[in-house]
């Protein structure tokens, strides 16, 4: 037998199935039978609870790893940033917006217009920009409470399935 889940549920069905046309007398047939499946399901719920383990470990250790890229990334980005700032203050040092070399050239832009706000509650509201939220913790506790929320209700989320290994 193919040990899956699928098949293990089926074998407990045709066990069922075995009682009740022996009209519900468990001879130590059933019981032996029942023993197995019990058995193929206990080592079927260790090898899920396991794969499960080894995959959330193997995004716990993917999340480290991308933290480690995003360290490197920033470092090289703060590197480049430098040396764009050091190659501007060497072009000012000897007076020049440019200069060129066989595979590229370095030169100084001048800077684009960039609006810099002096004291936010002075700037009109037509130059706002709003993001309207809607407060689901607030819906919630509102019909749990018995309010009435025109456009909102509760309902049943999606149920979880835990897995738990035993400490030894």
């Amino acid at each position: 037998m193919k040990l899956n889940l699928y098949n293990i549920t089926e074998e407990f069905n045709a066990l069922e199935e075995m009682l009740i046309e022996d009209g519900g007398e468990i001879t130590e047939t059933h019981d032996q039978l029942a023993g197995m499946v019990r058995g193929l399901l206990t080592q079927k719920t260790d090898n899920f609870v396991s794969f499960v383990q080894k995959l959330e470990d193997e995004a716990e250790l993917a999340s480290q790893h991308i933290k480690r890229l995003q360290a490197y990334k920033k470092a090289r980005e703060n590197a480049v940033e430098r040396l764009k700032e050091y190659a501007g203050f060497c072009l000012d040092e000897i007076g020049e917006n440019k200069i060129k070399g066989t595979l590229g050239e370095i030169a100084i832009r001048k800077p684009s217009m960039i609006v810099e706000v002096l004291d936010e509650s002075l700037v009109d509201a037509m130059y706002l920009k709003t993001k309207v939220e809607i407060n689901k913790a607030a819906i919630k506790e509102a019909l749990k409470s018995g309010l009435e929320v025109s456009g909102a209700k509760m309902s049943e989320g999606k149920r979880s399935i835990q897995f738990k290994i035993k400490s030894v």
